[in-house]
């Protein structure tokens, strides 16, 4: 099959036909161009979105043929797409949490709660030199734990939640 041929059997130009021939995309042999072996090796890299553009489309459906300029790795156009729609969707949601406060930086809650843990270490710092004399004076082993525990609780009321 010519290239003007296997161009009218697509719904595309014989310029578009003679590029992808350029590129490898489309195998070709002594006889022009196999269109089943063509359609392989372009089914996965057309965008099925664009189809509707094309004035024809008898397309062979299955994987797409390995060429020599592929790697065994490459993924086709499609899988490509896939994953990009994929990464797209998990950061609008994650937009979307932080929008009605479902989510919120790590280092924000990180820096309150270094922050936090700073002012329970003050606090509980500080109750040796509020109350050292009080409990100095005091000979009843009830008073002092009741002074303790009544400065203990006040130091761990002020702390912010």
């Amino acid at each position: 099959m010519t290239h003007k041929e296997y161009a009218e059997h697509l719904g595309i130009s014989r310029q578009a036909v003679s590029k992808l021939v350029k590129l490898g995309k489309i195998p070709t042999g002594k006889g022009g161009i196999d269109p089943k072996e063509a359609d392989k090796a372009l089914a996965g890299i057309h965008d099925p979105a664009r189809a509707h553009l094309r004035k024809s489309r008898p397309r062979v459906e299955g994987k797409p043929q390995k060429n020599i300029k592929q790697q065994s790795d490459s993924i086709t156009w499609q899988q490509a797409r896939t994953k990009k729609e994929y990464y797209q969707a998990a950061l609008a949601k994650i937009e979307f949490e932080k929008a009605i406060g479902k989510l919120a930086d790590a280092e924000t809650w990180k820096e309150k709660a270094f922050k936090s843990g700073r002012v329970v270490r003050d606090a509980m710092q500080n109750i040796p030199d509020r109350i050292s004399g009080v409990l100095a004076a005091e000979s009843s082993q009830e008073k002092v734990h009741k002074i303790l525990e009544k400065e203990i609780r006040e130091a761990l009321e002020t702390i912010p939640c």
